[in-house]
């Protein structure tokens, strides 16, 4: 099969693939500083941890592994672990031309370990330093959870839609780069990004990490939504093309650079929410 049409085949399909295990070895890390993270929150407001939490810490080392509780506090802010990256998980096809079987990602997770703005961060390796992706579980606001502790699995869910969206640059980054160069970005496209959302969402290296994300935010917003004609109104509201009315600005910039690639999005957003509901 030639370059051509791998790479064709990848942009057909939208979803990066990432290597499972490292998933989950990045979760454990993550839902360890989220659970930690909480429990303090618990005790500067004078309480203790209830069944529920208790539940849902139960239910997510059941799913990541059996991760420990620690004490994060201003002297140690954030959790660090490192997490192999098997490229051995990934497709065939994304595989050609990568020397390493195996990669190390350094992981930082806490509640502001990515910034007071981001919610995650994914960091190239570089001479004599591995890849790192930084975490905030701030960012998906557990202090609500200590008053509505039915709000853990949705943060936690939100949480799994950072680490893949942060992975899926890694991937860009080891493999896929060497299919189609627009897969990652230069450093100055970036900074240029950081001024222009507009350049910055219609980059490739982006467009199929957020579509991931937007899904992922969009079935947390729904969750508890039954009726049929609220969600596909919903629907239509998140990917609206009018940068005043769609929900996320990230369809609706890309509708403004190139609509045909804004119907590609739409598209592959909806067979990821379909598919988790």
């Amino acid at each position: 099969m030639g370059m051509k049409t791998t790479f064709r085949q990848f942009l057909a399909e939208s979803k990066i693939q990432i290597p499972p295990t490292t998933f989950q070895q990045a979760m454990s890390i993550v839902a360890a500083a989220y659970f930690s993270h909480l429990a303090r929150l618990y005790r500067v407001d004078g309480e203790e941890p209830g069944p529920e939490f208790e539940k849902a810490m139960a239910d997510a080392r059941a799913k990541y592994g059996n991760f420990q509780l620690h004490n994060l506090d201003r002297n140690n802010p954030a959790l660090r672990g490192k997490v192999a990256f098997r490229t051995s998980e990934l497709p065939e096809r994304y595989r050609k031309n990568i020397r390493n079987k195996d990669f190390v990602i350094k992981l930082y997770a806490g509640p502001r370990a990515a910034g007071n703005t981001n919610d995650g961060e994914y960091f190239q390796k570089s001479k004599g330093d591995p890849s790192a992706i930084n975490v905030n579980v701030a960012s998906v606001k557990p202090d609500r959870a200590v008053y509505n502790p039915q709000l853990i699995t949705q943060q936690l869910h939100s949480l799994e839609s950072i680490v893949d969206h942060e992975l899926q640059h890694m991937v860009q980054d080891v493999a896929l780069r060497h299919l189609h160069p627009s897969q990652t970005g230069t450093d100055e496209q970036r900074l240029a990004g950081q001024e222009d959302t507009d350049q910055y969402y219609n980059s490739q290296e982006e467009f199929g990490p957020m579509i991931t994300t937007a899904a992922s935010n969009f079935i947390n917003s729904i969750r508890r939504v039954k009726d049929r004609e609220k969600i596909q109104s919903a629907f239509y509201d998140a990917v609206d093309p009018r940068r005043d009315a769609g929900v996320y600005p990230f369809f609706a910039s890309i509708f403004k650079k190139n609509p045909q690639k804004w119907k590609k999005a739409v598209k592959e957003f909806h067979r990821l929410v379909q598919s988790q509901i």
